[in-house]
């Protein structure tokens, strides 16, 4: 059964072009609501149109078909392994590597050491060319993808990074084979003494690139072997999550003629009511209601709260956390994809897989880079040519602009930072539900918090039962301050940031306790069904981008209306389809820590997004023959494709900064 939403693996994404063809191919399946491409993550979180219910395993079909056409591949995201195995992302780069090196040895070596001129290697030129080719071809074997996409989608019309390194490599390639075959042929006219030998020792020494080709796949498998290792470890914090979940259930059956029976089965086989019993220091499998025992549980994981938590019977248990010390029993209420650590997992996830604004631009430049980059390369090599005459000149140019344009970093700058941030976000109890609300967080200048329950614990007395639209009449006086709020409000204000509190108590019970919180301001007397038109009113003002933290049960309107709603709760009994983000713990110490969240990755991202784009407009400059025209140095096309490499690579290490 398909989802109003789902989630695709996607193959064969190599840069932020890549990412706009999946989305466009995506689009043109009718149905479709909304679908965003993630490179990082290489997966499409699509969202069918609501008149689609009960088609859209059709549509699915019908995606998957569009996205192969358009030279991908997708699969289910949740039936896919979400790592490879190490020695896999490794084993092309080491395949190529030490033919490369040898590659290099034996084209350079003539140049290095003069004297080897005279072996017979050197003075064999038709042996020396056969050589290196060779030499290439365990190199292009291993590199054949970059070939296959590339030409692939530069007839579909929708080149990709693939293609500018096909064109690139191809253009070295056929060059040296050009030449290769003109060394034979002069080979063959020397040894027969004819007309041709003239002939040919007009034109004997043909400079071959073979090495060019070689070194240049060799250094981009480098590149984006790096590159993959580096984007796994983003993700690093939520697979530690995952990874605590323990695999078997000590499951307790009854039978009349044997009793009670213990049998341990593998987690995908428990079933909701069976009934599970934990020892001291294992880990819960899946989500219950304690029926016996009183453990404490570390549920830090979940929560981010380092102090264990004492259960009673009827009080819930979730999976993944941890038995301090006891044996307890259990029922099992959620299994699999519905215990609450599966869906704080869903909800990283989503967040990752998010596109935030600022990446709009990115993507507009990857729509129309690689194009403008094909014909750039083709106009300074046809320029150089026509100025030089130099057809090695203008190859050398062809390619350095080819492999140098790198529209890689451009599309990995903003979702590796969102990656990272929300991962460890999530491993500290602050989730992010959405890529927005990261980004629009930072441009927070007012926050409203709800006094009962968030600014303090709660503990008032109901004096009466209002009737609808009716306020309660209650006792505050019992209400109690929480102990962070005050240095928390502080702090808010220390970082220009209005705060307001908002109550339906009384004017002379609110004042109270906003004069001990230290709010900016309050507003008192407000019927719940009201809080979000305060909050509207607010945004309304002018006060700047206006966040809502209430504690998630009867605040979803005002949560809703915030330009940020963060829910503050337990991490289970919230909000959760309200708020934009979540604070699994009830510490207002967190709304600080998401601020700071949100600001360190917004910087990091502008960071990326800055070096990206000046590593495009310098580099491109240089391969263009920019510096040799004033007599400087020309780009050697080995060390354009290293610089290539590693500008994704720095950009995927800056983003792991965030950890």
């Amino acid at each position: 059964m398909v989802d109003a939403k789902q989630v695709l693996k996607i193959g064969g994404m190599t840069c932020s072009a890549c990412v706009r063809h999946v989305e466009k191919a995506v689009k043109t399946v009718s149905g479709v609501k909304e679908v965003v491409v993630n490179l990082a993550t290489e997966k499409a979180q699509i969202e069918f149109e609501s008149s689609l219910a009960g088609q859209e395993q059709a549509a699915l079909e019908q995606i998957i078909a569009a996205i192969k056409d358009a030279g991908y591949t997708a699969q289910d995201a949740s039936q896919v392994e979400k790592v490879s195995a190490p020695e896999k992302i490794w084993l092309p780069f080491f395949v190529a590597a030490p033919f490369a090196a040898i590659l290099l040895i034996v084209a350079m070596l003539p140049m290095l050491y003069p004297a080897a001129m005279s072996w017979a290697l050197f003075r064999n030129q038709s042996v020396y060319a056969t050589l290196q080719l060779i030499l290439l071809l365990p190199i292009l074997y291993v590199g054949r993808g970059f070939f296959t996409r590339g030409f692939r989608n530069l007839v579909k019309r929708s080149p990709n990074m693939d293609s500018l390194i096909a064109i690139g490599s191809s253009a070295a390639l056929i060059y040296s084979l050009y030449s290769t075959v003109l060394i034979f042929i002069e080979a063959e006219a020397a040894k027969a003494g004819t007309m041709m030998r003239a002939m040919a020792e007009q034109t004997s020494e043909h400079h071959l690139y073979f090495e060019s080709a070689g070194v240049i796949i060799t250094l981009i498998l480098l590149g984006k072997t790096l590159e993959k290792v580096a984007k796994n470890r983003t993700s690093d914090a939520l697979k530690k999550l995952v990874d605590l979940v323990p695999q078997t259930a000590r499951v307790i059956k009854t039978c009349k003629k044997n009793g009670e029976m213990e049998k341990t089965l593998q987690l995908e086989d428990v079933q909701v009511d069976d009934i599970i019993e934990v020892r001291g220091g294992e880990k819960i499998p899946v989500d219950g209601i304690l029926l016996e025992g009183e453990p404490e549980i570390d549920e830090s994981m979940l929560t981010g709260e380092s102090v264990a938590a004492s259960k009673q019977v009827g009080d819930k248990v979730y999976a993944a956390t941890i038995n301090r010390y006891g044996t307890f029993r259990f029922k099992a209420s959620a299994v699999g994809e519905d215990t609450a650590l599966a869906n704080i997992v869903k909800l990283v996830e989503s967040a990752q897989n998010a596109k935030l604004p600022i990446a709009n631009l990115a993507d507009k430049i990857s729509g129309v880079f690689v194009p403008i980059i094909i014909v750039l390369a083709l106009v300074c090599a046809s320029v150089w040519y026509a100025v030089s005459g130099d057809i090695e000149l203008a190859l050398t140019v062809l390619v350095s602009i080819l492999v140098i344009a790198c529209p890689c970093a451009l599309g990995l700058a903003t979702p590796v930072a969102i990656m990272v941030s929300t991962g460890k976000a999530a491993s500290k109890g602050v989730l992010f539900k959405g890529g927005d609300s990261l980004q629009v967080l930072e441009k927070i200048r007012t926050i409203v918090f709800d006094k009962t329950g968030t600014l303090t614990k709660g503990n008032i007395t109901l004096l009466n039962a209002p009737r609808p639209e009716e306020r309660a009449v209650v006792d505050a006086s019992a209400d109690e301050l929480r102990e962070e709020a005050p240095a928390v409000l502080a702090a808010l204000q220390k970082l220009n940031i209005s705060t307001v509190m908002l109550t339906g108590d009384k004017s002379s019970v609110a004042s109270k306790i906003a004069e001990e919180a230290g709010v900016n301001e309050f507003i008192a007397e407000v019927f719940p069904g009201d809080k979000a038109k305060v909050i509207e009113d607010l945004k309304a003002k002018g006060t700047g981008t206006v966040a809502f933290v209430g504690d998630g049960i009867n605040d979803a309107p005002a949560l809703t209306s915030a330009d940020v709603g963060i829910a503050i709760g337990s991490g289970t009994d919230i909000a959760i389809d309200a708020a934009d983000l979540v604070l699994m713990r009830s510490d207002l110490r967190d709304v600080l820590s998401a601020i700071e969240i949100s600001r360190k990755t917004m910087r990091n991202i502008k960071q990326n997004l800055f070096w990206a784009f000046a590593y495009n407009v310098v580099g491109i400059p240089i391969a263009a023959g920019l510096l040799y025209a004033f007599g400087g140095p020309l780009l050697n096309p080995m060390f354009a494709a290293l610089a290539m490499s590693l500008s994704s690579v720095s950009v995927i290490t800056n983003a792991l900064r965030l950890r």
